[in-house]
This record gives C-alpha cells, structure tokens and sequence, in this order.
C-alpha cells in the first residue's frame, strides 16, 4: 500500500536518533550538507506525531550495503523495490553513494490483525492489482512531481485500475 505524497519535508537538521537507551546519537564533527526529504505519508500508524514515528525510505539498488555493519541493509518488498529505514539512507547520502531524490520517504503505515485486510477486500474497501516495479517507480515518480497533492492519489490510482 503506498499512500500519497504530503506538503511536508524533513530536513537533517530537524532529525537526531536515539541510542539503545534513548540518549541521542553523536552527529559526526565533518561538515556536511543539510539534505531535504519529500515526505509521503504511508498511514496513521507510528505517524509524525506518535512517540515513536516511523520513516522509510523505499528505493530500487540493491548494491547499497549498511555502512557501519557491512551487512545487507535492504528489505525486499519485490523484484527491485526495497525498503530500508531513513537512518541508513540519510548515511548513504551522507557517504555520497546516493542523494534524497534516490528515495521515496515514508512515514508512518498502514496495518491489519490476521483475517482483517481479507475482511476489507470482500467487503469492497479495497481494490488489488498486479504491479511490477517500473510500475510502481513511474507511478511515484509522477507523484513527486505533482503539484496538486490534493489530486496526486487520484490519478495513481486511475492509472493503475
């Protein structure tokens, strides 16, 4: 489920993560450039303005490693759409492997008990569709460039029925 693109942006000055026990990450002493990520909103839950929000970043190279572990940092969602969270692609832009515009930013998401999105299906709350990934790249790409973000939904969800 991918929702629809926001006003919002985020900029790296308005993030710090927290360590394991809640006390905030060191930034690194090297200057850096202050980035801005596009927000789109994925759901209500673990949204902006819960405790503990969720943001993250849908993005197509598989080559991208974890910096600090040397581990795979992607999840995959399908053939050439992988998910990651925003603190390993704020690295990678950090490192210069990839810039804002490599990913799509996420936050908050949208869930269901076991049975309950089946539920809705039958019901008629919601239409499935089969898409492959230059599918879903041109269809958010399109929403990125959107101006009437009231509409931007719209028009994904004509092309994809």
């Amino acid at each position: 489920l991918l929702n629809r693109p926001t006003d919002l942006q985020l900029s790296d000055e308005d993030i710090f993560y927290l360590d394991d026990d809640g006390i905030p990450e060191e930034e690194s002493d090297t200057p850096h450039e202050t980035n801005v990520w596009q927000m789109n909103f994925g759901g209500d839950i673990a949204g902006l303005y819960d405790e503990k929000p969720m943001i993250v970043c849908l993005h197509n190279v598989a080559r991208w490693k974890s910096l600090d572990d040397g581990g795979d940092m992607n999840d995959v969602v399908m053939k050439d759409v992988m998910v990651t969270s925003h603190h390993a692609a704020r690295a990678l832009v950090a490192s210069g492997e990839a810039s804002p515009e490599d990913f799509f930013v996420f936050f908050g998401f949208a869930g269901w008990d076991p049975g309950m999105l089946r539920e809705e299906i039958e019901r008629g709350s919601w239409t499935m569709v089969a898409a492959n990934a230059p599918t879903i790249w041109n269809e958010l790409q399109a929403q990125r460039s959107e101006t009437n973000l009231a509409q931007a939904g719209f028009k994904m969800w004509h092309n994809l029925m």
